[in-house]
C-alpha cells in the first residue's frame, strides 16, 4: 500500500472524508501519522459537544502515549463501535501552528479512504495496546500531576468556548452556556468560579477574552488566577457575589 495516514471516526462505512471546520480556521480533513492516535481521535467524535476530554499525551521518556480519565467512567464513552481509515499521505501537510508535535496532519478536498479497520470496543482495543498506550483512571490522576481539585479544566473549558465565541453568534453562545451547564453539572463545587469567568468574558471582546484566558491557570502552583479574576472584576463593574470556595 502507499504511504497512507490515518483518521479515526465512529461513523463507519465511509467511502471518503469530508473536510469539516475545526478549531483551526478553514475546512481540513485532518489525519495523523500514528495508528493508535486515530483510534483515540476517533472518540473525540463519540465525544463531540463535550468541553471535558481525558488528557491524552505523549511521554517521551518512556516513548508511549497516556490517556488519563478527568471524571469519574469517563472511559465509559469509548465501549463503542469506531473505524480508522486510511488516506493517501500526499495531500496531507502537518499543522504548523496548531500542530500537535508533529503527530497531526491536514489537507484540503474530500480524501479518498483507501483501506477501513472496524474496532468493535474502542476501549477494550485501547487496553490491549499497552505497547503503545497507558490508559489512566480516574482515581489515580493526581500521580500524574493533574490538581487534586481538577481546577484546570476550567481553563481547558474557557480554551474551548472561545473557540465556539469567535463573532458572538447567538447560536454559538447558545451552545457554550449549554456546555458550562453540562461541566458544572460535572463540578457543581467550580460552578461559583466559573460563573464568575463566563460574566467577565461576556464583557470583554475575542481579543481581550484570549488574554483573559491565557492567563487564567497558573500551571506552576496549579490555581486558578483568581487576583485576576478580581482585578476585571472591579474595572469591569461586576459586584455579584464574589466569595470563592477555599479548595479553588
Amino acid at each position: 500500500m502507499e504511504s497512507v495516514v490515518y483518521h479515526g471516526s465512529n461513523v463507519q462505512d465511509l467511502k471518503e472524508l469530508i473536510p469539516k471546520q475545526s478549531t483551526q480556521l478553514g475546512k481540513y480533513v485532518y489525519a495523523t501519522n500514528y495508528y493508535i492516535v486515530a483510534a483515540v481521535f476517533a472518540a473525540r467524535s463519540i465525544n463531540r459537544g463535550k468541553h471535558i476530554m481525558p488528557k491524552f499525551g505523549y511521554i517521551r521518556e518512556k516513548d508511549i502515549f497516556q490517556l488519563i480519565e478527568r471524571f469519574p467512567n469517563q472511559f465509559d464513552d469509548y465501549k463503542k463501535p469506531v473505524s480508522v481509515y486510511y488516506l493517501d499521505s500526499k495531500p496531507f501537510k502537518p499543522l504548523e501552528e496548531f500542530g500537535w508535535e508533529g503527530k497531526e496532519v491536514r489537507a484540503k478536498g474530500k480524501q479518498k479512504v483507501l483501506k477501513e479497520d472496524k474496532i468493535d470496543n474502542l476501549y477494550e482495543y485501547l487496553k490491549s495496546q499497552k505497547e503503545y498506550i497507558e490508559l489512566v483512571d480516574f482515581k489515580d490522576r493526581f500521580k500524574y500531576g493533574i490538581p487534586e481539585n481538577d481546577v484546570d479544566l476550567i481553563k481547558q473549558l474557557f480554551d474551548v468556548s472561545l473557540m465556539k465565541l469567535k463573532g458572538r453568534e447567538k447560536e454559538n453562545i447558545l451552545k457554550v452556556e449549554k456546555s458550562i451547564e453540562q461541566y458544572k453539572n460535572i463540578f457543581p463545587n467550580h460552578s461559583l468560579l466559573v460563573d464568575r469567568i463566563y460574566k467577565i468574558i461576556s464583557k470583554l471582546n475575542d481579543e481581550e477574552s484570549k488574554e483573559f484566558v491565557s492567563n487564567l491557570y497558573d500551571y506552576k502552583n496549579k490555581k486558578i488566577n483568581t487576583k485576576l479574576i478580581e482585578q476585571l472584576e472591579k474595572e469591569l463593574l461586576i459586584t455579584d457575589e464574589k466569595t470563592i470556595l477555599k479548595l479553588l
